[in-house]
């Protein structure tokens, strides 16, 4: 989809080639497609929803906006936004070029000599076209009301002031917005900031297409991009527009930077192809004037084209290869690899209602490699919609102060409360430094929200155990154990709700 996106806009190609293989690169730098995730899908819709308004499909672009809609609704407004940019440009072509939404007519002279035939037959066409666009506008408003109409049953989402006063959006927290770092915060934050975390050095050579396009007598390739590459500038517009609109109305348009990234990837993936294809057509013409007439052959010019061609590769593996040595995590899908295979076996040989409480990492893999319920985990602590979160994150600060409590009634009751099957526990877990070394725990507690009851708990458990105090659990991993592997064990609930047999 877009390597055809992309020689509708220059036809050559090479320069399909080149988009998408940027593309994909850039996908690979992150885990967006990996995933697997809504916004894994939102490349490929997108894509459709262009390439259909650059064809004139309106049948193709209202169907990209109904999958974009089940996929990933946010890039509706996106959609919308762009067909709404479109209307208006049709409706109001003068103002749309003072404002370089349009490209400038050649012949605008000539257009006030056109006879009362012609004129109405360019009003009938620009009338056409307005409507095609207006059209699909309305089918954005109505996928996006049909969304907003259907997804309340997680709650309200969190208000900015809400979010200001959380330690889940600021360092240390699951999922950090905040930052003091205002450089980091607007340009390169990865939920606030304006620009990809993680590319490749390829896609910014898009930002040059702009300059590169001013000199068409050193890249006469320049004269074959399509008028319509013009829906570019309407796109990056939609962008702009919406990555502050989604900041200025924090957090009910969910993230600013989804508005985009995700765009961003795609546009220099497109662009940076354009730019390179110039460049390149640019070198040619420049290496067949430097040979000149006489002495040109075929052989001197299959040199050329080895060579340039070599240089086009050797820089694309270099750009991936260099791509560590400004990003620290450079190609990092996240695929995630359980580490207690063992484990995940013996809990799938459990009735399939069994619920599994615990604190240690592993619990987040569970519900995939285990196919059981878990009571809490913090990869599913996402906390922009307080009907999901709240209680998911009382569950958590149940769990946390329950596993390390020294009172078994509070274990009883909590038990009870989840009727929790099972335990999972680390043996080296009932130690202050195991956990101010979690990768979840250990960083929450040194955050500057220390009334934050989550928070609260972790330090409660972390002074208990250096007082000396032995939890429950602690000790039961031997009495209620009913398998363990390496250094984790799972306890039976209901026997550490029950005081042993003396």
């Amino acid at each position: 989809m877009v390597y055809g996106l992309t020689i509708e806009l220059l036809p050559l190609p090479l320069t399909g080639f080149l988009a998408t293989a940027i593309l994909n690169l850039s996908l690979w730098m992150k885990d967006d497609v990996a995933s697997g995730t809504p916004r894994a899908f939102v490349y490929l819709t997108l894509a459709l929803f262009l390439y259909g308004v650059v064809r004139r499909s309106w049948w193709w672009a209202a169907i990209a906006i109904g999958l974009t809609a089940s996929f990933y609704p946010q890039y509706v407004i996106v959609e919308g936004t762009i067909a709404f940019i479109g209307a208006g440009v049709t409706a109001y072509p003068g103002l749309a070029r003072r404002l370089g939404l349009a490209r400038t007519s050649p012949e605008r002279g000539a257009n006030r000599e056109m006879n009362r035939q012609a004129v109405n037959t360019v009003n009938a066409i620009t009338g056409s076209i307005v409507r095609f666009w207006l059209s699909l506008w309305a089918v954005a408003i109505v996928a996006v009301l049909g969304y907003a109409l259907t997804s309340g049953d997680y709650g309200e989402t969190i208000s900015l002031e809400q979010a200001r006063h959380a330690a889940e959006f600021w360092p240390r927290g699951r999922s950090q917005f905040f930052n003091d770092d205002w450089v980091r915060f607007w340009l390169t934050g990865e939920r606030s900031g304006f620009f990809p975390d993680r590319l490749p050095l390829f896609p910014w050579l898009g930002l040059l297409l702009p300059l590169t396009v001013q000199f068409p007598r050193i890249f006469p390739l320049v004269a074959a991009i399509d008028p319509r590459s013009i829906l570019l500038r309407w796109w990056f517009l939609s962008t702009v527009s919406l990555f502050g609109l989604a900041h200025l109305l924090l957090f009910r348009l969910h993230l600013p930077s989804r508005y985009a990234h995700h765009n961003l990837k795609l546009l220099l993936a497109i662009t940076s192809a354009i730019a390179i294809t110039l460049w390149v057509d640019g070198l040619w013409r420049w290496a067949q004037r430097r040979v000149g007439p006489k002495r040109r052959s075929l052989a001197m010019m299959g040199i050329v084209r080895r060579v340039v061609g070599r240089l086009l590769r050797g820089a694309m593996i270099l750009s991936v290869a260099a791509s560590p040595l400004w990003l620290a995590d450079a190609f990092h899908p996240a695929y995630q690899t359980g580490g207690a295979p063992e484990i995940y076996a013996f809990l799938r040989s459990t009735p399939i209602d069994t619920t599994i409480a615990g604190i240690d990492g592993e619990m987040n893999n569970l519900p995939s490699f285990s196919q059981r319920s878990i009571i809490f985990g913090f990869e599913y602590a996402i906390p922009y919609q307080l009907g999901y979160y709240l209680p998911l994150k009382q569950r958590g600060v149940e769990t946390i102060a329950t596993f390390f409590s020294g009172d078994r009634q509070q274990v009883a009751n909590f038990v009870d409360r989840y009727n929790l099957g099972l335990w999972l526990v680390r043996r080296s877990s009932f130690q202050a430094d195991a956990i101010r070394q979690d990768k979840r725990l250990g960083e929450l507690v040194k955050s500057d929200f220390q009334a934050d009851p989550m928070i609260h708990a972790i330090a409660t458990a972390i002074a208990d155990l250096e007082a000396g105090r032995v939890p429950v659990l602690a000790a039961d991993l031997d009495r209620c154990a009913v398998f363990s592997h390496a250094d984790l064990v799972i306890l039976d609930a209901a026997c550490t709700a029950t005081a042993p047999k003396t």
